[in-house]
């Protein structure tokens, strides 16, 4: 519980953080795993054979899964209704993506570029009067990547 008239933040006992556009939107307990899979086209080459080469297809992606969120603000969830009520442009649907994960004492670890995402599932937890932080179940999120994996 909060000690009233100190400063609470979200994200203290994240080990994951979502970052979209460059602000820090909700802490998460866990994070699916975020790959990417080169789906591997066979082909012949023109003099026949038996043997069958490989080419680079397309690339696809997971969705990325968190869970047991919070956030002090709505932004998230502003966003996810607006793509789900339609009111915002095919274009403006996507954001930049990152994930900040965190190590055990707090610093950044590991970040994740994973380029243009948006969310497409949200199921938000209980409140309780205390609270001043909304807690977020889980979001899904669908992206473009490419993945950039990068130490701070």
């Amino acid at each position: 519980m909060a000690i009233k008239g100190q400063p609470t933040l979200f994200y203290d006992d994240a080990n994951a953080i979502l970052e979209i556009d460059g602000i820090e939107y909700a802490g998460f307990a866990t994070c699916s795993e975020i790959g990417e899979k080169n789906e591997n086209i066979s082909h012949r080459e023109g003099g026949g054979g038996d043997a069958l080469n490989q080419a680079s297809g397309i690339i696809t992606r997971d969705p990325i899964t968190m869970t047991r969120g919070f956030s002090d603000n709505e932004e998230l969830w502003e966003w996810f209704k607006s793509i789900r009520d339609k009111t915002v442009s095919r274009s403006a649907m996507k954001k930049n993506g990152r994930i900040i994960q965190k190590d055990v004492d707090g610093t950044d670890a590991v970040i994740l570029d994973v380029g243009p995402c948006k969310p497409d599932e949200m199921v938000y937890g209980g409140w309780d009067k205390e609270g001043k932080k909304a807690v977020i179940e889980k979001v899904v999120f669908t992206w473009d990547g490419p993945l950039d994996r990068r130490t701070p």
